[in-house]
């Protein structure tokens, strides 16, 4: 269910993956071991039981740049191999996804990742998130790329 969120930004990046969807979905899914492959996530700790699903909760120590707060995310949505959301409940609000699209008769896998994200102070954190955007998208865009590495290197 999509959230409320005033003032956002969006940022999308997409990697394709020489892999097919399961295989990628495996290592995405796997939040604990984020941090190996999203840098800005320093750490992901579960804040609720059994496997991750539509309501678990993490809390991650996150970095852009200079900046630092600690995200709380919600999964609002869970359908494997193909699309996850979070809802973002910390200082910066919004929402993310990640889409899995099998290409080339499934041996290749495109992966989507969307941000709409907001900050507090209204029209001071629209332009600061605005400002923001493009370090956000190179970020999300390096992640995905090392993504694309682990998955290829992991699973010959």
């Amino acid at each position: 269910m999509p959230i409320a969120i005033h003032n956002a930004v969006s940022v999308r990046v997409t990697v394709t993956i020489a892999r097919p969807r399961p295989v990628v979905w495996d290592v995405l899914a796997d939040v604990e071991r984020q941090p190996e492959w999203m840098r800005d996530a320093l750490s992901v700790e579960l804040l609720t039981p059994g496997p991750v699903g539509v309501g678990s909760r993490m809390r991650v120590p996150t970095r852009i740049g200079l900046l630092r707060t600690t995200d709380i995310l919600e999964v609002t949505e869970f359908q494997p191999p193909e699309r996850w959301t979070v809802a973002h409940r910390g200082l910066v609000t919004g929402e993310g996804a990640f889409t899995l699209t099998e290409e080339s008769g499934g041996s290749s896998t495109r992966v989507a990742w969307d941000e709409r994200l907001a900050a507090p102070l209204g029209v001071v954190g629209r332009i600061a998130m605005t400002a923001l955007r493009p370090v956000l998208h190179r970020q999300f865009a390096a992640d995905l790329a090392r993504l694309r590495r682990l998955c290829e290197k992991r699973f010959p």
